[in-house]
């Protein structure tokens, strides 16, 4: 049984109004298509990694779906079909198209979502599914309870541009930072931190920092991967960063996005006695725990180095996905769990 689903369900409902697709006209296909995104998440399939993407559209979306051989079924889709789906789906760059038919749901080719509205449920690891509108997360079922992310969720840039400061730019840097964070969790996660400017910078690493490369060394390192990954007019913010920050020890960067070092040491040993754990759910989940609670190695030096340098931000993205987000709002260190949550994108990673 999932928690609190009926409720968040009305909530969605209430919140889209008119923008609801057609075909979802009743709070039991809500319902039904989070089931079934929830049950597929639990599969388990020899030689792959359970994710996949529902797609319902507006009418005339057919027109701009790819219809696959024999693909038409009722859902829930069979471990067999779920596997071919998935597959057609990553290979294509698309969604799963499923509209409802009576009291059923028929799977009806790949949809291409980037260019039409429509709701989707996707899901990536076991037990946790999304529900949103169009590129929006709307509601997220985390191991069996639901939650409504609300308006929130709408605008991840601007949550990012918040906790980075009041400066104009930082809209800019914050966008760079959503997709470095994203390419991020398809590694094995990774702390970055982001300070004021190269002389705080500076003073940080005089106390603070066992360092990894910098300066020169870092440009060109950077450069190289930049090449290596994606031709020479990748950005080095949306692909060479996050691989240099999903290495062991933390990548430290500007506002300005200028590179000051990576695989640093963070060496800082005092801690705050308590942080505020804050969850982006709508009404917002708080309460304070001691740094240990955060998580592991990642979690609890990034929580010490806000808590000493406090114009700093901190983004820790785990192994398995999950990033926090800390920063100091002036009286203690506030640390935003699950914001990978409002990091939604049409892909499914």
């Amino acid at each position: 049984m999932i928690a609190d689903l009926e409720a968040t369900l009305a909530q969605v409902r209430n919140h889209l109004g008119e923008a609801l697709p057609s075909q979802i006209t009743e709070q039991q296909a809500l319902r039904d298509l989070v089931t079934v995104g929830f049950w597929s998440s639990l599969e388990r399939y020899e030689g792959r990694s359970t994710q996949g993407r529902l797609l319902v559209s507006p009418s005339g979306f057919d027109r701009a779906s790819v219809p696959l051989a024999n693909l038409n079924a009722p859902l829930p889709l069979t471990p067999e079909l779920v596997k071919k789906l998935s597959a057609a789906s990553r290979e294509r760059g698309a969604s799963i198209l499923v509209d409802r038919l009576g009291e059923t749901w028929m799977a009806r080719g790949l949809g291409f979502p980037s260019v039409q509205y429509g709701l989707w449920v996707s899901w990536s690891r076991p037990g946790v599914i999304r529900l949103g509108y169009f590129k929006s997360a709307l509601a997220v079922v985390h191991e069996g309870t639901a939650f409504f992310l609300g308006e929130e969720s709408m605008f991840p840039v601007t949550e990012i541009a918040e906790r980075l400061g009041p400066k104009k730019n930082d809209f800019q840097t914050a966008q760079a930072i959503r997709q470095v964070l994203t390419e991020m969790r398809t590694g094995h996660g990774g702390t970055l931190l982001v300070l004021p400017n190269r002389s705080y910078a500076k003073d940080a690493f005089s106390e603070s920092f066992l360092s990894g490369p910098q300066g020169d060394q870092l440009e060109l390192l950077a450069n190289q991967l930049a090449m290596r990954v994606g031709g020479v007019n990748t950005p080095v913010v949306t692909v060479a960063l996050a691989h240099l920050a999903n290495h062991d020890g933390a990548l430290v960067i500007t506002k300005g996005l200028g590179l000051v070092s990576a695989g640093s040491k963070i060496a800082v040993e005092d801690s705050p006695p308590t942080v505020l754990q804050m969850i982006p759910t709508n009404p917002v989940q708080k309460k304070l725990v001691p740094p240990a609670e955060l998580g592991g190695t990642r979690h609890q030096s990034a929580c010490r180095f806000v808590w000493k340098y406090r114009e700093a931000v901190a983004f820790v993205v785990s192994s398995d996905g999950p990033v926090t987000v800390m920063h100091f709002d002036g009286e203690q260190v506030v640390a935003t769990k699950h914001f990978e949550w409002l990091l939604d994108s049409e892909t499914v990673t």
